[in-house]
């Protein structure tokens, strides 16, 4: 089965070859760690270990005010983010 032929088949409570599994993120460590033990680096560790695709869709709920950086030190900054907060 192929991974959308599996996930329809989840949904719809039909017999699986079996269940799907996927992963929506992967650290940027842990796919160093992963290349440093073997990971071929071309190519996606979902395809390596012969996860099933699925897509993500953000969605972005904030305001969309401009962001700003309003005081910066070496220690610390003062912005205000895309919902207007300090």
């Amino acid at each position: 089965m192929t991974s959308k032929e599996r996930f329809q088949a989840a949904i719809a409570h039909k017999t699986l070859d079996r269940i799907p599994v996927a992963e929506i993120c992967f650290w940027p460590e842990t796919i160093e760690r992963w290349r440093k033990e073997g990971l071929p680096a071309s190519g996606e560790p979902a395809d390596y270990f012969g996860l099933d695709k699925i897509a993500i869709f953000g969605f972005d709920c904030s305001l969309r005010l401009q962001e700003k950086v309003l005081e910066e030190t070496s220690e610390w900054t003062i912005a205000v983010d895309k919902n207007g907060v300090r």
